[in-house]
């Protein structure tokens, strides 16, 4: 969804410095996921940047953000800041990326159209140079572009010089590519659940934008998705591509190395390095055409290659039926295809699915065919009912679909079983990128399975998204990022009035996912269902945990707003001299404005502990009054050696209470 334009003349202001103006857009440098608006530089004076905007239902790839601003000299459309800004005209705001204006030409418009052709001496020269170049810098500091296509190649200047490459943040990784620029295990995932993938897809996009400059067409004209998937997976991606194009020996080499299905044999940015300099490279493998005996049987058909038969299962996961409690496939591995790799991984499958397989026959859980899929294709997305994202496309397809109910349960499931670390387990071992994710996702395990206030999915798409806006309906229009921003947003929001307290499920797992210190004390008090007072600490702990300044900015319209709520915080205390002083301190306290003084009021954690010991001092007495009452009161205080045993444990006993409560005196008068 764009932002309307307020046509007022009006601007929004990044960062104090760039002008952004919303009545000027600029259409011919939109993205698929952004708006393009004219923005200044306040400090150059010039003109020479423009504003993107992206679409607010598309989160942005916040890890590379900071990463592209201090990248050195490349061949990219160059960012040179961003952030969040009110737009002119409405309530809300919105996160603004802020380019360098390209002084060339697209190769192709973004919303398709005639390709400029370019032969292969220009390709050669003019193209893959600073291209290659520009991906070797990126893979040297772990990053991937994911988004190589003609529609976002740029001419360095006003001639037919050298080609760069278009902005690559503006929206999920790899969500905007055609389908032919994707390579086969990219294709299988939802567009917003690709992830960031590696030099590999790069590489490969690489090689579709080439062949689509050179024969100045689309590559996959006439054929949808699922086609598309189809022929690669069947012919491979250079057959289903390059196809009978007449093309020189040199060329159709580097489209066999860069266009290979196979990522282990794929040529990667070296290989292409080599070839460009010397015009030298690894020959093409030919791909392996054993076929097995016989074919694993599964919905009238057979089945002879692991990815096809995982591609059946996961399309028809509620039709998986089993006979053998999940060793028909491992039977299969190990005697038809005689794998053992791929026998230890079904193995593996089954040995995790083993709460969920039951007796063994009939149909089988969607958990463990999510978990058989992966390991019959373990390059392939995770694949859950309708979801299917590879592990690192989890944040962006869940912020991407949440408002969707169903998802939301589905997604659940996900995390809950554990299939991205299953999935990781399977395809990146004990590598570090690997041992990271595994770690991000075996706490993400937990945080789902709880289901009180500050955990569960919403805490999930919080942690997996850094930049996802917090949710809540108090305060979504707002756009809300960052930790200091929370309080500004309720306090805007205060104005409104509301019948429920400032904080919800959102605003409770926002805080936890963006809190540098350890919130879960919060948390459980929030989610006490036994004590009112409690929950009050929780809440006003976790919204002191968003107060970045520590009490230095004032916002009284949320004390206000909290103040009713505090009433069990003052009732809850026994002592009547300490409850009077603090029903007549709270008002000068919500006065000030200040949340941190306002949480360090209410979770006064000595006093309160003084005070439950005196109130239980005090019933230790009442009790001690009352058993003496009976005593005296009963047939045995008139018995001679019973009365000197009582009167022996009563002198200690009345001793331990005076000397009690000389103690409770004491500390009651020093407060």
């Amino acid at each position: 969804m764009a932002p309307d334009a307020s046509g007022s003349g009006a601007v929004a202001v990044v960062n104090g410095r760039f002008e952004l103006l919303p009545d000027q857009p600029l259409a011919h440098m939109d993205a698929p996921t952004a708006q393009a608006f004219a923005a200044h530089d306040r400090r150059t004076g010039d003109g020479d940047v423009f504003a993107l905007i992206p679409d607010p239902a598309f989160p942005v790839r916040a890890g590379l953000l900071s990463k592209l601003k201090s990248l050195p000299e490349t061949q990219i459309l160059g960012l040179v800041d961003y952030g969040v800004v009110s737009w002119p005209g409405t309530d809300e705001y919105r996160f603004a990326l802020i380019y360098e204006h390209p002084l060339g030409r697209r190769l192709q418009r973004e919303d398709g159209g005639p390709i400029e052709t370019m032969a292969e001496d220009a390709v050669l020269n003019n193209l893959l140079p600073p291209v290659v170049k520009t991906l070797e810098l990126f893979a040297k500091r772990s990053l991937t572009h994911r988004a190589i296509r003609p529609s976002n190649m740029f001419r360095l200047d006003s001639g037919a010089g050298e080609v760069i490459l278009g902005e690559c943040a503006s929206g999920p990784a790899a969500l905007s590519q055609p389908p032919a620029y994707e390579s086969i295990e990219s294709l299988m995932a939802d567009p917003a659940g690709r992830g960031m993938g590696s030099s590999a897809e790069d590489v490969y996009a690489l090689g579709v934008s080439v062949l689509a400059i050179l024969t100045g067409s689309d590559p996959a004209a006439g054929r949808g998705t699922a086609q598309l998937l189809a022929e690669k997976m069947t012919a491979g991606s250079y057959h289903c591509l390059v196809g009978g194009h007449a093309m020189s020996d040199t060329l159709r080499q580097f489209f066999h190395g860069v266009l290979d299905d196979r990522r282990e044999t794929r040529w990667g940015l070296p290989q292409v390095r080599a070839w460009l300099t010397r015009q030298d490279a690894p020959p093409p493998n030919p791909p392996d055409q054993l076929k097995p005996d016989r074919g694993f049987p599964f919905r009238g058909l057979s089945f002879y290659d692991p990815r096809g038969l995982a591609t059946a299962l996961a399309g028809h996961w509620d039709s998986v039926l089993l006979h053998d409690g999940g060793h028909e496939f491992l039977t299969w591995a190990r005697q038809s295809l005689g794998d053992d790799e791929l026998a230890e991984r079904v193995l593996t499958a089954m040995e995790l699915s083993k709460r969920s397989l039951g007796s063994g026959h009939g149909t089988a859980h969607p958990a463990f065919v999510s978990r058989l899929c992966m390991a019959l294709d373990p390059r392939a997305p995770i694949r859950y009912k309708q979801i299917s994202a590879h592990p690192d496309g989890l944040g962006p397809i869940l912020a991407r679909q949440f408002a969707d109910e169903g998802f939301q349960r589905d997604a659940r499931d996900i995390f809950q079983e554990d299939l991205p670390g299953c999935q990781i387990r399977m395809t990146q071992g004990k590598g570090a990128k690997g041992a990271a994710m595994s770690r991000t996702f075996s706490r993400l395990v937990a945080i789902a399975k709880d289901a009180t206030s500050g955990h569960g999915i919403e805490r999930c798409l919080y942690e997996l998204n850094p930049l996802q806006p917090c949710l809540s309906p108090l305060i979504a229009g707002r756009k809300v990022m960052a930790l200091a921003d929370l309080l500004p947003a309720l306090e805007a929001a205060a104005a409104g009035g509301h019948a429920a307290p400032p904080m919800d499920r959102h605003i409770a797992a926002f805080i936890a996912a963006r809190a540098e210190t350890n919130t879960e004390d919060f948390l459980r008090a929030l989610n006490r269902t036994d004590a009112g007072e409690q929950v009050v600490v929780g809440m006003l702990g976790l919204l002191s945990s968003a107060d970045t300044e520590g009490g230095a900015v004032a916002y009284k319209k949320l004390a206000r707003w909290l103040k009713p709520y505090l009433a069990p915080v003052v009732e809850c205390l026994r002592h009547q001299k300490w409850r009077a002083l603090a029903e007549a301190e709270l008002p000068s306290v919500v006065q000030t404005g200040n949340i941190t003084a306002l949480y360090r009021f209410v979770s006064n954690g000595d006093a309160r502990r003084r005070d439950r010991d005196g109130y239980a001092a005090a019933r230790a007495r009442s009790a001690k009054i009352d058993s003496q009452i009976r005593y005296l009161s009963s047939t045995a205080s008139r018995d001679p050696k019973q009365a000197e045993a009582y009167g022996h444990g009563l002198a200690v006993g009345v001793s331990a209470i005076v000397f009690f409560g000389a103690i409770v005196v004491a500390v009651t008068l020093i407060i």
